[in-house]
């Protein structure tokens, strides 16, 4: 994670000392709840997901650069009212590109990689720890009001991880996960809201 960090911070300060660049300042969200009831017992098992993106970097032309941190959390009831929760944070740089941008409207493309940790909990006793890696490339469209304010929605993305589970009481039993493809979930649903300031900015 320090390699990450330390390369996304020198990608920003080259950017700003290499263009006349302005700051951006955002985040995304998304929210995704799915109820399966079983037949024919009548016990219902729900899933909600909260996802938040906090983020902060660079315009430079039509570009975006910097650093962004998920943190997703992922709640699961049986029905006995039971819940696993498992929280996980991705510290990753992201790159966009905003392309055919008309009439206060544009599309963009965006690729992120980073570190991936987190932990599962059932009845908060503590059941496993993840840590991995992961990439990915998500498409979207972004909404200009005035010169500073935008608001961005996405759906879907393409993405490769790889994630390593360990169990906290037996050090033997872990087991890596490696998954690739086309993610259209609910939880791939994100709506954003950015502020651009300084730099480049006509203030």
């Amino acid at each position: 994670m320090k390699k990450v960090l330390t390369f996304t911070a020198l990608f920003i300060f080259a950017c700003a000392t290499v263009t006349q660049a302005q700051f951006v300042l955002g985040g995304n969200i998304g929210f995704s709840t799915n109820t399966i009831k079983d037949e024919p017992s009548g016990d219902e098992h729900k899933t909600t997901s909260l996802n938040l993106i906090p983020r902060l970097g660079y315009i430079f032309g039509d570009n975006w650069a910097g650093l962004e941190v998920g943190i997703n959390s992922i709640m699961h009831t049986d029905d006995s009212d039971r819940e696993t929760k498992t929280t996980l944070t991705t510290v990753a740089p992201f790159f966009r590109h905003n392309f055919l941008n008309v009439n206060n409207m544009g599309i963009w493309m965006e690729a992120q990689a980073g570190a991936i940790f987190g932990k599962s909990e059932f009845d908060g006793t503590e059941t496993a720890k993840f840590t991995g890696f992961g990439a990915g490339i998500r498409p979207g469209v972004i909404f200009y009001v005035g010169d500073h304010l935008s608001f961005d929605v996405s759906f879907g993305r393409l993405a490769f991880s790889q994630m390593k589970s360990e169990d906290p009481n037996d050090s033997d039993n872990n087991t890596t996960d490696t998954d690739f493809g086309l993610n259209l979930n609910g939880e791939n649903f994100l709506f954003g809201v950015n502020w651009s300031f300084g730099g480049g900015s006509d203030d």
